[in-house]
């Protein structure tokens, strides 16, 4: 048997009254990536908001524009904003007076799912619709002789934790402080973005003053401006992308232990690898190691998400890689002449986009001119472009820029290279000589 204060409980739930302040009901209207129009399926969504306004004595509806985290916060911000107006003036349109909406926007900063996810993607992209209303009067006949007042305790709420969210500067470095909580999200200008979850910074228990510099190497032209080391021990790798990050607390390096996240822009290279290193200082001598992660291409993004776990320091680098497989020889070289006191940087194409820095092995000085050797991957049936530069000051202090001027395409031929071994390596290892590899000429460019 009811009591009477069941009794009254019950019939206030079955029609849905409210005897004093006002009652809420929530909607969400989602986006394709980078868009602010009205889908048709979200048009039929605010058509039945609008038909359960009709039925209720509607008091204000609030519109709270969000998007994902891809791109800059700047950015964001404003995609944001041209979502919450587009429904707004969709409202509008469908008969709800002005006065009653109220809107806010917030970009990327108030995430509903994992961004790490297509699908949590899709979540964040949404515009949330809360409409607060009284329901219309209605008739209830209930006869209560008496009122059973009942202390209800209220349930202890969690603290809503924040993630710290940073966009760095122009020279891509930012300082801030951290209380340990939530995840550390950082977007690079160039559209890297890396994911530090919480827990994940080792003895991270009080306020910390922290500061972070992140090399973006995910273009042909970073790639090869940094000089950045494309190899695992002897093996040599095709990079499609890579990022090299320097976290500091207090100016002193930091232990993490987890699983990062990152994005990395870059073209679309199939067979890629995660690989990682720790101290990545010296660009040019970093040995990237192979690390078991999860790596897939975002076509919509455009880039490489990578997933790696583990303990490491707080100054590392990851790289999507492919492994080129070496030849029956130790090491192919090519002969670069008339460097003329200058070292210039050489790096390979492949078809697909990646890139390959090549390593410096020996240079031999002349009375007139420098010969240098370079290590030159092998890959059969593929064209590769040779692509390099290097600087020259002048003695009036003028730096002048010089690049290999034509596309110059090498590919390897099916079956035996036309090789020599160099003698004058013989106690460096075996290298052969690749004697067919295309004449390079350096033409000024500024």
């Amino acid at each position: 048997m009811f009591t009477k204060s069941q009794l009254f409980c019950l019939l206030f739930f079955c029609f849905g009254i409210t005897l004093q302040g006002q009652e809420q009901k929530a909607w969400k209207v989602l986006f394709d990536f980078d868009e602010h129009q009205i889908s048709s399926e979200s048009a039929a969504t605010l058509s039945d908001l609008m038909q359960f306004i009709t039925e209720v004595d509607c008091q204000a509806v609030v519109l709270q524009g969000h998007t994902d985290w891809v791109g800059a916060l700047a950015y964001n911000e404003e995609l944001s904003t041209k979502r919450t107006r587009a429904v707004q003036e969709q409202l509008i349109e469908l008969g709800l007076a002005e006065n009653l909406i109220q809107i806010a926007w917030f970009g990327e900063e108030k995430p509903e799912a994992d961004n790490s996810s297509d699908e949590g993607r899709q979540m964040n992209r949404r515009v949330q619709i809360l409409v607060k209303y009284k329901p219309k009067p209605e008739i209830v006949q209930a006869i209560v002789e008496e009122k059973e007042e009942e202390k209800v305790e209220p349930l202890p709420s969690k603290p809503v934790v924040e993630d710290l969210r940073l966009q760095l500067n122009a020279q891509n470095k930012a300082e801030f402080t951290y209380n340990c909580r939530g995840d550390i999200i950082i977007s690079a200008k160039e559209g890297a973005k890396i994911r530090i979850p919480e827990g994940m910074l080792v003895d991270c228990d009080e306020l910390a003053s922290l500061s972070v510099e992140v090399q973006e190497l995910t273009s042909k032209k970073e790639i090869i401006k940094s000089k950045a080391s494309t190899y695992s021990g002897s093996t040599m790798l095709q990079s499609a992308g890579m990022i090299l990050v320097d976290l500091k607390r207090d100016g002193e390096q930091v232990n993490m232990n987890g699983c990062l996240e990152v994005v990395i822009p870059g073209p679309k290279v199939a067979g890629m690898q995660p690989y990682f290193a720790n101290n990545t200082s010296n660009a040019e001598g970093i040995n990237w190691q192979k690390r078991k992660g999860d790596i897939r291409y975002d076509d919509r993004l455009q880039a490489h998400i990578i997933e790696i776990c583990g303990e490491m320091s707080s100054s590392f680098g990851i790289n999507a890689d492919k492994p080129i497989k070496p030849g029956k020889g130790a090491g192919y070289l090519v002969k670069v002449k008339n460097l003329k006191g200058q070292n210039p940087h050489l790096a390979v194409e492949s078809a697909s986009g990646a890139i390959t820095n090549l390593r410096l092995i020996s240079k031999k000085e002349g009375r007139r001119h420098q010969v240098g050797y370079y290590m030159f991957p092998v890959l059969a049936d593929e064209p590769l472009t040779i692509i390099g530069a290097y600087d020259k000051t002048t003695i009036l202090g003028k730096t002048k820029t010089y690049e290999i001027g034509a596309e110059v395409l090498y590919r390897s031929e099916s079956g035996t290279l036309r090789t020599k071994k160099v003698k004058r390596l013989k106690k460096r290892g075996t290298y052969h000589l690749i004697r067919d590899f295309p004449k390079l000429r350096f033409e000024k460019t500024s």
